[in-house]
């Protein structure tokens, strides 16, 4: 009998389309039986069984006969430690605790191609097709040319039906097996199960140039059989290098060890010697945790690129807003600096990562390197953005009333005499003088002024627009509300940013006495607050609906020929952009 949680694991598997298959070093009966009832194969379906004969054998028996003559466990026997798997030979001394009973198990496992487990130690893999490959064309190497190799004319490769009361041919040769699998593919509406020398003998064919066997029952083999340690080890190597899969591996006996370590990812079940062979060791003895891993490691996956696209961008939005105060020879002060660096950044990036994993895997598959369409679009985008706004802010602060800037202002470095009745406007809003004139070589004081405290105000919130922009949640992260540091400390320093923006000029005035390196000027319009106010949030709805696009394009590309064209079109457009910050910036001199 199958542990409860087996099949519920299996069929979250199957539902985020993750290939799951057995391989077991017990009998291909068993393993059929154990795969039926945890649902890895379908129980309405004919399965086929691979196996070698000699020219002159006896057809193979069936799983009917083999019931009759006592060869097949009932899949009621015990339940297995870990995914509904027989116990290995080495387990037998080992009591039972479930219902109380201490009952013998045969070794059988499972793989699940999304999931190879295996039973002699229940070890479980995990597939996930990276990319899709084209198959290769009908194999031109003749099969019966191939069996003439020595060691192999006087054996023969068939395909029989288990079990009798099914509908369908009784034998199958493989030249019939392998052109229903070419005609029918993935479709197919019968199961295969093999046994070891079934698959060395496949395995010898495709090293004297006929891989397409092997490759095609490999797509479809659900059930391993009578597999050695070495041909573990082997079929992972197979799916991986061959198959181009991302493959995992759940085991928890020493003749896993092979396999876990081949694989991509090694989880055992136990602390003995698979645990040294696994990366991952469980002290649950059945294959829930396998879940949790690859959530969790999707959601790191996810999260690591997020951080990176975060710092990528805070690092470019601070670049602009420098070069963008450098044009008018202005610069932030020290404490702005400090307060962007220190108390907005740092605790930003440190809570973000702590958003905890979704609570279901996916169809969708994350994506897994910086150097991809979706991440250089995103950063590359939200560059352009963060660059328009920060050009249209600066334009903006110029267009306020009353402020101006003219030949009767003072050169920059002359300071305006306070004592000076109807002095220029210039002369109350930059006490420093005109930025563009020219500056004197021994002053590093000309940091008060409206654009410097213009472009501080303003990036602040772009930081904070690209950090939720970049924190979405399913379907492989939670909500960030689940998050509370994250969520708490970003709801603080919007509330903090908006006080420095639209707080009353008193308290802002008191806040520079107290806090003289913050340099703060009040603007000339009151009224300006509120409409740069505007900008921000118009600025971070623009962010977060582009963050969306380029995920919306990247999960539809692959099956939608037209989003490729999208993309790229819309990539195209973007570099185009990528010059408007560069030539608006420097016109935005005082004339």
């Amino acid at each position: 009998r199958l542990k409860s949680e087996t099949a519920a694991v299996i069929e979250e598997l199957k539902k985020a389309q993750i290939e799951c298959c057995m391989i077991t070093g017990d009998h291909a009966l068993t393993g059929v039986a154990v795969s039926k009832k945890s649902g890895l194969i379908d129980s309405t379906r004919p399965v086929y069984m691979a196996e070698i004969t000699s020219l002159h054998a006896p057809p193979p028996t069936s799983m009917h006969n083999a019931r009759s003559a006592g060869f097949l466990e009932a899949p009621s026997s015990p339940a297995t430690k870990g995914a509904g798997f027989m116990r290995s030979r080495s387990e037998r001394e080992m009591p039972s605790e479930i219902e109380g009973e201490e009952e013998e198990e045969e070794d059988a496992g499972i793989e699940l191609h999304g999931i190879h487990m295996t039973s002699s130690d229940h070890a479980v893999h995990f597939e996930e097709t990276v990319h899709d490959h084209e198959r290769r064309d009908s194999h031109a190497t003749s099969i019966a040319a191939v069996r003439s190799v020595v060691g192999m004319e006087q054996k023969v490769l068939n395909f029989h039906l288990l079990d009798e009361d099914t509908s369908g041919p009784l034998n199958l040769s493989l030249e019939s097996m392998l052109e229903a699998l070419s005609a029918q593919q993935k479709t197919s509406d019968f199961e295969i199960a093999i046994n070891g020398p079934s698959f060395e003998y496949l395995h010898k064919m495709a090293k004297q140039g006929d891989p397409e066997p092997l490759y095609l029952v490999m797509e479809r083999a659900k059930v391993y059989a009578r597999m050695s340690p070495e041909q573990k080890q082997l079929l992972i190597e197979l799916f991986a290098d061959e198959h181009r899969r991302i493959v995992g591996m759940c085991g928890d006996g020493a003749n896993d060890c092979g396999a876990l370590k081949a694989a991509h990812v090694g989880l055992s079940l136990s602390d003995a010697e698979a645990s040294i062979a696994a990366p991952f060791t469980s002290s649950i003895t059945n294959i829930r945790p396998l879940l949790d891993l690859m959530r969790e490691g999707r959601a790191a996956l996810v999260t690591s690129i997020s951080c990176f696209k975060f710092m990528a961008l805070y690092s470019t939005i601070q670049f602009i807003t420098v070069l963008r105060l450098y044009q008018i020879n202005s610069n932030m002060s020290d404490f702005q600096y400090l307060w962007i660096d220190l108390f907005i950044i740092f605790p930003l990036a440190v809570y973000m990562a702590r958003t905890g994993p979704y609570h279901k895997l996916s169809k969708q598959r994350p994506q897994g390197r910086l150097i991809s369409f979706p991440v250089l679009t995103s950063v590359l985008g939200q560059t352009l953005i963060a660059g328009a706004f920060q050009a249209f802010a600066a334009w903006w602060t110029l267009q306020m009333k009353g402020f101006k800037c003219n030949d009767a202002c003072p050169a920059a470095g002359d300071i305006c005499n306070p004592a000076k009745k109807n002095m220029e406007s210039c002369c109350a809003f930059l006490p420093l003088g005109c930025p563009t004139k020219p500056i004197l070589s021994d002053t590093d004081d000309n940091e008060k002024s409206v654009e410097a405290s213009s472009a501080f105000l303003f990036s602040q919130f772009q930081y904070l627009a690209v950090v939720i922009a970049f924190n979405t949640s399913k379907p492989f992260r939670r909500s960030i509300v689940t998050n509370s540091l994250f969520f708490s400390c970003f709801v603080v320093l919007s509330i903090c940013s908006t006080f420095l923006l639209v707080g009353p000029d008193p308290l802002i005035q008191d806040l520079n006495h107290m806090i003289t390196s913050l340099e703060m000027e009040r603007f000339p319009s009151f009224f300006f607050k509120w409409k740069l106010a505007g900008l921000a949030a118009v600025n971070a709805v623009v962010t977060y609906a582009f963050e969306c696009v380029v995920e919306w394009i990247a999960k539809k590309r692959m099956s939608m020929q037209k989003s490729i064209g999208v993309a790229l079109g819309s990539l195209f457009l973007l570099l185009a952009l990528s010059l408007v910050p560069c030539a608006v910036i420097p016109v935005l001199r005082y004339t």
